[in-house]
């Protein structure tokens, strides 16, 4: 009955923090995308399936990559498309079927590959064509995104867990990794020869609201690389006592997810 009661009281705080105004509302954090290449995707014909096998496949790679932002088309119309071209061999002697796919550029002249085994040798089944869609897909993703230059953020300090060693060693822990899906290196400036960096400092304040509730505070100062404060972050919720540490892996992600969009904004303009 206590543990029902604590999954209750866990699953009442994450929807309070989903509150409008308050720092943990946002679950969602995605990759960041800075610069597209500047061409189209032709997709081929898919050699080696039947008629009706080839169109299901083609079409759903072809849906996938719109849903990606990528120009793609069935007829090659602009001359600095890339070319995607898919091949299924079939190996007999062991009983093994492969789709080999090649992704040209007539710009660079460079042609990436791809091969992917064939689950159970069935491309008609719909599930399987998910699965290798899927894949291609990412193959073709990887080749039209080029990823930002890593920007490098030194954190001066995390003030106010003193007493909660132990909950400031998973905040860090979950910065470095937030901060990295955005292409953010934490960097220590003694171990780091450039200059060319950012600095936050962030303070946390745990206050009493009654004797079951706490208010948690946090305040993030951005810093330019000529050290001069460029905005600030304020975020704050009120949640029971006894969950702070419990969920505390919870709250983090959520106030370092709340956070990122500003910090980009603000070290973006002011570069």
């Amino acid at each position: 009955m206590i543990k029902y009661l604590k999954y209750i009281l866990y699953i009442s705080c994450l929807i309070g923090c989903f509150d409008i105004n308050k720092p943990f509302e946002d679950d969602k954090i995605t990759m960041h995308r800075i610069q597209a290449v500047d061409s189209s995707l032709y997709i081929n014909k898919i050699i080696g399936l039947t008629h009706k096998t080839e169109a299901e496949l083609r079409n759903k790679i072809y849906n996938k990559i719109l849903n990606k932002n990528i120009l793609a088309s069935y007829k090659y119309f602009n001359k600095n498309s890339y070319i995607l071209k898919s091949t299924v061999i079939k190996y007999k002697s062991i009983n093994k079927n492969k789709i080999i796919i090649s992704l040209s550029s007539p710009i660079s002249k460079k042609i990436k590959k791809l091969e992917i085994l064939i689950p159970n040798n069935n491309l008609t089944n719909t599930s399987i064509q998910e699965q290798v869609s899927d894949k291609i897909v990412v193959f073709i993703e990887k080749s039209f995104y080029i990823k930002e230059k890593k920007k490098l953020i030194q954190i001066i300090n995390i003030n106010g867990l003193e007493n909660y060693k132990e909950l400031k060693y998973i905040f860090l822990i979950k910065l470095n990794n937030l901060f990295s899906k955005q292409s953010i290196e934490i960097i220590d400036t003694e171990n780091t020869i450039s200059k060319n960096y950012y600095s936050i400092d962030i303070n946390f304040t745990i206050d009493e609201v009654t004797k079951e509730k706490i208010k948690l505070k946090v305040n993030w100062n951005i810093y330019d690389k000529n050290k001069n404060l460029i905005g600030e972050i304020k975020q704050e919720n009120t949640f029971l006592k006894s969950l702070l540490i419990s969920i505390w892996p919870e709250i983090s992600n959520k106030i370092i997810k709340m956070s990122l969009t500003e910090i980009n904004i603000l070290t973006n303009v002011h570069k």
